[in-house]
């Protein structure tokens, strides 16, 4: 049995819901002034001119140290700075027959290999920003070559040469006769080598604020940033968490924006984001206290898909409604409501709501 109430009060809100209904708020945008250093690293060099060396035993090594930057200061606009990542290296040799080499990151003392931290895999190796290796600031690692398949026919000559640039320098080569128990040391050398070290700035914060006057929507958020030469995006976040545009957000009133990048060159500029969000009430089933209301008072429901549109009110196979599309249905008096779920299609319900 349906019920009906006449109202006697003074003071009501009139409020339209409709399922699928989408509202896009407009435009914030949010201004800060970045000044960053360079952030990423290659160093390369060439074979011209070039020393040799054959591995042609299994007990030779050679290595390739390199040294991280500096931790940047006189910067504004960070939220934080990741510590420096090995990203990749390539280590170019010429082969004689079907040689096998491994490659290894280690720290160094003396100038010379130390101790090992991890295996890296062959001559040319790369990782993603979040698997790559964590690297000190302003300290000296060695990448170290160990042949896996090597004898007198088959084997690797590697080169080494001064530096076509100064980048991650002092560059060291050393090589050994016996397994890396002794070296000998060519200092400001590079072998015939790409590497590429990166640390990320996490510029922000960006501040923006969202109004919920509802739960009886989702909110999702759509942040635009600028495309800036020199700087290459590597995540994003909303109050340090990270930003998915097709996830809503649980966040209400101010918020905070900030972007993770690493940088080829330094960069000092403004930064505009922009931010706006979209309430979409996709909820099929709602309450009236997703309203932020204690009571409320069902005036009509249009059905607004082609076909059938069906509706139950309150939990009760007694109000359950159903429609065509284009149609209405209005209750005179009043029917009382506190909660509604979609079965099928589409609607519209216009009420009356109490705090």
């Amino acid at each position: 049995m349906t019920e009906y109430l006449i109202l006697g009060r003074d003071r009501a809100s009139p409020l339209i819901w409709e399922f699928q209904r989408q509202v896009t708020t407009p435009s914030q945008q949010s201004t800060l002034q970045v000044n960053v250093p360079q952030s990423d690293f290659t160093r390369n060099t060439s074979t011209s001119g070039a020393n040799s060396y054959n591995m042609n035993s299994m007990t030779q090594r050679i290595f390739v140290s390199f040294t991280t930057p500096q931790q940047p200061t006189g910067t504004s606009g960070i939220v934080e700075l990741l510590p420096p990542r090995l990203m990749s290296f390539t280590i170019t040799s010429s082969s004689v027959g079907n040689p096998q080499f491994a490659t290894e990151l280690w720290t160094v003392a003396s100038n010379v290999p130390a101790s090992k931290i991890q295996d890296l895999g062959g001559l040319s190796w790369s990782a993603s920003f979040s698997s790559a290796p964590v690297l000190n600031w302003n300290t000296t690692y060695a990448i170290v070559v160990r042949p896996v398949s090597v004898n007198a026919t088959n084997y690797g000559v590697f080169f080494r040469n001064t530096p076509t640039n100064n980048v991650l320098t002092p560059g060291n080569v050393g090589v050994s006769s016996n397994s890396g128990s002794t070296w000998t040391v060519y200092s400001g050398q590079m072998l015939h080598e790409n590497l590429r070290v990166v640390y990320a700035i996490r510029l922000g914060s960006w501040e923006f604020f969202i109004n919920r006057p509802n739960e009886a929507a989702n909110y999702y958020l759509t942040i635009t940033r600028p495309s800036i030469s020199g700087i290459t995006h590597v995540n994003e976040y909303v109050n340090d968490s990270p930003y998915d545009p097709n996830t809503p957000t649980n966040i209400s009133g101010r918020f905070y924006y900030s972007w993770l990048v690493h940088t080829s060159s330094s960069v000092n500029t403004n930064i505009t984001v922009s931010c706006s969000y979209t309430l979409k009430y996709e909820k099929n089933l709602i309450t009236v206290e997703m309203f932020n209301a204690a009571e409320a008072y069902l005036s009509k429901i249009d059905f607004l898909a082609s076909g059938t549109n069906t509706i139950q009110l309150n939990d009760n196979p007694d109000q359950i409604f159903s429609g065509n599309g284009g149609t209405t249905l209005t209750f005179d008096p009043l029917a009382v409501f506190w909660k509604a779920e979609v079965i099928a299609g589409r609607v519209r319900l216009t009420m009356m709501v109490f705090e």
